[in-house]
């Protein structure tokens, strides 16, 4: 493993944010969500709004050189977030990091980054993003794929909703949600790093998921949502139009699981095993 293991469990200086209205706003227009009238008028902060208020801490991280992170050859593979209180304005939210953990695979390794953010030493949330560090080289024989099961049957779909990519998506993204990473915002970076072109914020995508069950299933209240996992699969580019299906998993008293995914228009999945569960 060339990801340092020793420092499994380290966790960092805490961060601070402090939420204001422009800001959520913002954020909110970033992903296309002006039409929620809570996110219009900056009154409390969309759920994925926690990308912004704890990226400081995710950076300490991923730029702490004792961890052995070759940055050119990461990409973020899965983000699981939950949810126990969005701030307002005028809150201060801490967020402190830790390495959550370490796992080697055939092809690289994965590095897992626990946030755990609190306003006013309340729980506000846990963010736990997994990144994927790419350690096969070009002159290396690919492992042998085995085949792979069925998937299981899908249940119907029961809400669906479309999103369509603009052309400056990827620059209001970066303005509201803080990554201003060159392969969304500079063609010829994005070129010469091996892309077709400036791609989309996975965190944008992940917000447009989380618009649609916001929209769809909770009828515009973000309060109930309460946990979120996607799986990045696909990169998206601007004018890709993306559709995001949901299909009910399971029902208990209280609370609903809802399966997801996102497609691009050619039918090509975006985000894989989406989950989110939401109040009943």
């Amino acid at each position: 493993m060339i990801l340092n293991s020793s420092k499994i469990g380290k966790t960092y200086e805490p961060d601070f944010w402090d939420v204001t209205e422009a800001s959520i706003v913002k954020f909110a227009s970033g992903y296309n969500d002006l039409d929620n009238p809570r996110f219009k008028d900056g009154r409390i902060a969309p759920p994925m709004y926690a990308v912004l208020y704890a990226g400081a801490s995710v950076f300490r991280v991923l730029f702490d050189d004792e961890l052995n992170i070759n940055m050119m050859r990461l990409v973020h593979g899965e983000q699981d977030m939950t949810w126990h209180r969005l701030p307002r304005p005028g809150d201060r939210v801490k967020s402190v990091a830790s390495v959550h953990n370490m796992e080697e695979k055939s092809s690289g390794e994965i590095l897992h980054v626990k946030i755990d953010s609190s306003i006013n030493d309340a729980p506000a949330g846990t963010i736990i993003s997994s990144f994927f560090i790419r350690g096969k080289k070009k002159d290396e024989k690919p492992a042998e794929k085995k085949p792979e099961a069925a998937p299981p049957p899908r249940p119907p779909v029961a809400f669906s909703q479309k999103m369509y990519v603009t052309n400056d998506q990827t620059y209001r993204y970066a303005e509201g949600g803080g990554d201003h990473n060159p392969i969304h915002i500079d063609n010829d970076y994005a070129l010469a790093a091996g892309l077709p072109g400036i791609i989309l914020q996975g965190l944008c995508t992940m917000a447009f998921a989380h618009k649609a069950v916001t929209d769809k299933v909770l009828d515009k209240d973000p309060e109930k949502l309460r946990r979120l996992f996607v799986r990045f699969s696909k990169p998206v580019v601007p004018y890709d139009v993306l559709t995001t299906e949901g299909w009910v998993i399971e029902e208990k008293p209280g609370r609903k699981v809802v399966g997801l995914e996102v497609k691009n228009q050619d039918g090509v999945q975006v985000l894989i095993n989406g989950r989110a569960e939401v109040d009943a």
